[in-house]
């Protein structure tokens, strides 16, 4: 597996959270940003007690399956601005107010909720994403505020220079 700085790792978690986050969303439910290749993959992701880095074994340790989303023409310089962004994000809370919104809107099929009441300084797993990828101009055409990790599996699968790859358990 090809794995470096700045990749995303997707997984659908084994949670009945993460069941109906994927049931809304897509196949997915949650997304990190690889912020750490040697001598562990190292992922940093928005979680339940706020932004956080964990190993990739700890972050599979609680999923079904997972992906690993690498785009083999995104410069090295660009990955380490990304993760940099990223690092300085820990610590940030998690946005569970969003999370709520973002199910009103999904169930609704209107954005209010969500461009009404979100809730800043703070992210959930897919917003931390892509801000952290619009630092560098990246996106997967859909608003940070708005974009899901199903959005950003769906992205990869349809880019000729990305990889997406399987993680084993």
């Amino acid at each position: 597996m090809i794995i470096d700085i700045g990749d995303a790792i997707v997984v659908l978690g084994d949670s009945a959270l993460s069941w109906a986050i994927s049931k809304i969303t897509g196949p997915v439910s949650h997304i990190g940003l690889v912020t750490k290749v040697v001598p562990v993959v190292e992922v940093t992701q928005a979680l339940g007690d706020g932004i956080k880095t964990l190993t990739l074994p700890e972050t599979m340790a609680t999923a079904r399956y997972g992906y690993c989303l690498h785009d083999n023409l995104f410069p090295l310089a660009d990955r380490q601005k990304m993760v940099a962004w990223g690092l300085k994000q820990l610590g940030t809370p998690y946005a569970f107010a969003d999370l709520a919104l973002e199910a009103i809107d999904a169930l609704t099929g209107s954005e209010k909720a969500s461009i009404f009441f979100d809730q800043d300084g703070a992210d959930i797993c897919s917003q931390y994403f892509s801000l952290a990828a619009i630092q560098v101009g990246r996106s997967c055409g859909i608003t940070p505020r708005k974009a899901t990790p199903s959005d950003w599996l769906h992205y990869s699968l349809a880019q000729t220079s990305w990889s997406t790859q399987p993680i084993a358990k």
